[in-house]
């Protein structure tokens, strides 16, 4: 237990308390998706259509997250994309049909900027002989904790219908996301500031010219 204790500390648990809050909010919604969306007035085919968008624009921002990572701050860009997850959750507690989902979805794969930089941060943060057993709390202690978020969303689903519940749960994950965001820019320490880092503030224009 002491050794657990010694590994759990520093960015691994930020980590680990941001992804277990997030699996207490936002992580609630996942199984009762669809039911959202047919509440909304998508059909059999729209369902599928709207779960498809969001790994459909993971797919071609996951080069450019990778790539800023290596090149900005990872601590401002995962506080960043959290807020910006944040803000896009909105679309979901207001949607007023089923295509609101569709377009807050695509815009959500685009927030994957953040786990290149989540995952090299980590790496870096923990000595090589304690990785495998950091990822492993990293992975577990969330996962225990969401064990019971299927039930409380299919409670508050019960008693309130699928589209007031999940209004309910997606401006409880606004609030949650705001604050793990919050959390991470003040806590998270970046681990290292070589040359391939460069200012932050020089803008996304930049990314392309030193590219060539």
């Amino acid at each position: 237990m002491k050794s657990l204790a010694r590994v759990l500390r520093g960015n691994l648990l930020i980590f680990t308390l941001g992804d277990s809050v997030r699996q207490l909010s936002y992580f609630i919604t996942f199984p009762y998706f669809s039911l959202y969306v047919q509440a909304l007035g998508g059909s059999t085919v729209q369902i599928g259509l709207v779960n498809s968008l969001l790994p459909l624009a993971a797919l071609f921002t996951y080069p450019i997250a990778g790539y800023l990572s290596n090149r900005y701050s990872r601590v401002k860009i995962i506080a960043i994309s959290g807020y910006v997850s944040a803000a896009l959750l909105s679309i979901f507690m207001l949607a007023r049909d089923w295509r609101f989902l569709a377009f807050g979805n695509f815009l959500m794969g685009l927030m994957v900027f953040q786990f290149p930089s989540m995952n090299s941060l980590m790496a870096d943060s923990l000595p090589s002989h304690q990785r495998g057993v950091g990822y492993s709390l990293w992975i577990a202690i969330p996962s225990v904790i969401g064990i019971v978020s299927p039930y409380i969303g299919g409670y508050l689903i019960t008693i309130l219908g699928v589209e007031q519940a999940m209004r309910i749960l997606y401006g409880w994950s606004i609030i949650a996301t705001v604050g793990i965001a919050t959390v991470n820019l003040r806590f998270l320490q970046e681990t290292e500031t070589g040359k391939g880092k460069v200012a932050f503030g020089r803008g996304a224009l930049s990314i392309l010219s030193d590219s060539y």
